[in-house]
This record gives structure tokens, C-alpha cells and sequence, in this order.
């Protein structure tokens, strides 16, 4: 397989996961934040504000991310069938959310906001991953099916 063919194959999955991830991730730390401040009257205003600011993050952050980080797996799972199960992709999944997440943290000058961002974003790689994969699926059994016809 090559890299066109890999980035061609994770287009669709990255546009769905990304906003995805945005979405939730946007919810929970705003939760997060909300409760920690003790604030809960806004509670409502606080999900669906951090949902819209998450989908917008997701498109822009987390559907390159999504993009480069599944061909790259795309392609070690070609080349290896080992790399081919879920778990190991929710693994570097949640290795490559805990990156993000500490390259965000630059951004705050909060310790609530550090533990929010740092306990959310690798959980978010995980089930990136994990989506990623459900999504490739039928791909990553093409590369590895075996035509039965050249035995006989």
C-alpha cells in the first residue's frame, strides 16, 4: 500500500471521527471546568457552548490528526498484521491524545485546566482509535485476505 492510498482511504473516517471527538471532547472539558469552578447553574449553557467550540476544534485539529494518524497506522497495519487489531490502535490512539493534549496545555495557566485537558484528550485518542479502525475496517481485512484460487 501506498502513502496516496493510505491518505485516500482515512479521508472519509478522519471527516466523521474528528467532529466526533470534537464534539465530546468540547462537552467534557466544559463539564469539567464548570464543576471544578463550582458554577452549575450554567451548566446547560456551559455542554452546548463547549460542543460548538469542540466542533469547530475537532474540524480543525483533530480531523488532520485523525487523517495522518490512521495512514500512518494504515500503513504499519499493511505491512504488519499484528498492527491490525482494535486495541492496539486505541493504544496509540490515546498515545497520540496525550501529545495533543500537552501541546494544548501551553495554552492554559490553570491546573483545573491542565487535569481536564490531560485526562480527556488521551481518552479521546483512545476512542479516536478506536472509531478509526470500526470505520477501516473492511480495508484492513482486504490487505490481508489471501486469494485462495492461486492453490489450485
Amino acid at each position: 500500500m501506498r502513502w496516496s492510498k493510505a491518505l485516500l482511504a482515512t479521508v472519509s473516517p478522519s471527516l466523521i471521527v474528528g467532529p466526533l471527538l470534537g464534539i465530546v471532547g468540547g462537552a467534557s472539558i466544559a463539564l469539567l471546568l464548570n464543576i471544578s469552578s463550582g458554577a452549575l447553574g450554567a451548566f446547560v449553557f456551559a455542554v452546548i457552548f463547549g460542543s460548538l467550540f469542540g466542533l469547530v476544534l475537532g474540524l480543525m485539529i483533530a480531523t488532520p490528526i485523525c487523517l495522518i494518524a490512521g495512514s500512518v497506522m494504515l500503513l504499519i497495519a499493511a505491512r504488519y498484521q499484528r498492527w491490525t487489531f482494535r486495541p492496539i490502535w486505541a493504544v496509540v490512539g490515546a498515545g497520540v491524545g496525550l501529545g495533543t493534549g500537552i501541546a494544548i496545555c501551553s495554552f492554559g495557566n490553570d491546573l483545573d485546566f491542565y487535569i481536564a485537558v490531560l485526562t480527556i484528550f488521551p481518552a479521546l485518542g483512545a476512542l479516536g482509535g478506536w472509531l478509526c479502525h470500526g470505520r477501516l475496517q473492511r480495508t484492513i481485512a482486504e490487505l490481508h485476505t489471501v486469494d485462495v484460487d492461486i492453490f489450485t
